[in-house]
Parts: C-alpha cells; structure tokens; sequence
C-alpha cells in the first residue's frame, strides 16, 4: 500500500498470481523473505489450499487475479529494505492431453524505511512505539486489608505494532511491594494490525493508609498524524484497612 514509511509504521503487501487462464494446481516454491522488518500475517478469508479469483483487466489485457497471501510489515531501522522475489508453479491439467506447467517469479520490492523525526520527540523515546494508542489502568479491588493481594493493570489497545509496543513501568509505591508483572498480548485479525497489550502486577500492603498510582504515560509517534503525543492513565486511589476482609472495587482508566 505504500513504499515509503516511518520506521515502526505498517506496510501492507499483498502477493498476487496473474493468469490469462486458471490453473488448476498451484504450489509455492519459494517464500520472500523480508528481512529487516516484523511481520505479521494477514488472515485470507479464502479457504486454504483454494484460490478466488477475479476478472480484472490492465493495460488492455484481461485476466484471473487471485490473491495468494499479505503480511503486515513494520520496518525496523531506516534505510532502503528489499522484500525479495517468490516463486511459485502453476499447471492447467486437461482430462485429455498433457499438462501444462510454469514458473512464475514475483519482482522484488523495495521499502524505504524513515527515521522518525527529530523535532518534537521526547527523551528517551521507545522507538516501538509508533502507534495509535489509549491505555488503562485498572485495579481487581480499591479497598483492601494488610496481608491482601491486589492486581493492577495497565492496558494499551490500539493499531500499530502492539507486540512491541512498551507500556510504562508500574513506580515504586511507598507501603507496598509488588512482584515481576506478567504481560499479555491479543492480535485482532484484520487488514490493520491492531490488539491489546497488557502488562498485571501483584502488589500486596505492607501497613495501612491510603495510596494513589499516579497517572502513567506512554509517548507515542502517530505515523498518520506525523507526530508524538502521550496517553494517560487515570490516578488510581488504594485504600488499605488495618484489618478484616478486602471489599471489591474497580480502577480508573483514561482512554
């Protein structure tokens, strides 16, 4: 869809099989390699091992055009990145006669890959974050006694390279001690990349008083936009008991 994008920015490439007339078996010799950029696949809405093709017609020629497979590309350091040729073999086999068979080899193509702009870019900018993001932070309970465990999260949903996408770190918290968060990923199937990436840490009150998780930031680049921004949580406020039984609660969120 475009030959030229900010590093970290989607690139959406398609592979497709011209013919003047559909073959009847199809097999992929060679996969292009594309090197110098994460990848995501596309999910077809054509069932595997089939082929839909379409009646298009270019430069005065009709043909079958079938899409094989695309691929979401995100490149990953600036500079010209080749996505080299696949090669694929067709054959139109007649119930009388032999078999017809070819080779086919797809061009290469060539993406230039930008740096992201100096002017405006924050300090220690996280180059994996050119994304369109919200992000939300949420606790399973607001008030809870000592001893009790509470479960705090931070969510950023968006389009882009969520996989790679680095949420803000959970700050030290007077009072309390928290554990290695685990984080979790979901990819929505789709023409743009986009999904939730969530980072939870167990956090546990070590005396009682009240705490507030000030707001998280997390800078983003908007290759649309052509510019950064930063989201924010919400403060999310922790009540703690002295004693006696945690009440369920629910955390704030910005989005």
């Amino acid at each position: 869809d475009k030959t030229r994008a900010f590093v970290g920015e989607q690139v959406t490439v398609g592979w497709y099989l011209y013919v003047t007339q559909a073959p009847n078996r199809y097999g992929q010799l060679s996969a292009p390699r594309t090197d110098g950029f994460w990848t995501e696949d596309i999910p077809s809405t054509t069932p595997p091992g089939q082929l839909a093709f379409n009646e298009r017609t270019e430069g005065g020629r009709t043909y079958d055009v079938a899409l094989l497979f695309k691929k979401a590309l995100f490149p990953l350091a600036p500079g010209k990145l080749t996505i080299t040729p696949m090669e694929a073999e067709i054959a139109r086999v007649e119930f009388f006669g032999p078999s017809q068979s070819r080779r086919l080899k797809s061009e290469p193509l060539v993406i230039e890959a930008l740096a992201l702009p100096r002017e405006g870019a924050p300090a220690h900018f996280a180059a994996a974050n050119v994304v369109r993001d919200q992000i939300a932070a949420s606790a399973d309970r607001t008030s809870v006694a000592v001893g009790d465990a509470v479960t705090f999260k931070v969510a950023v949903k968006g389009t882009g390279n969520i996989r790679n996408v680095e949420p803000p770190t959970l700050p030290a918290l007077d009072g309390w001690k928290s554990y290695e968060p685990k984080t979790d990923v979901s990819v929505e199937g789709g023409e743009t990349i986009a999904g939730t990436k969530t980072v939870e840490w167990l956090m546990r009150p070590e005396r009682p008083g009240k705490t507030t998780v000030p707001p998280l930031a997390l800078e983003i680049f908007d290759p649309a936009a052509k510019r950064y921004a930063t989201v924010r949580t919400q403060p999310v406020t922790l009540v703690l008991a002295g004693a006696g039984g945690a009440a369920a609660g629910a955390g704030a969120s910005l989005t």
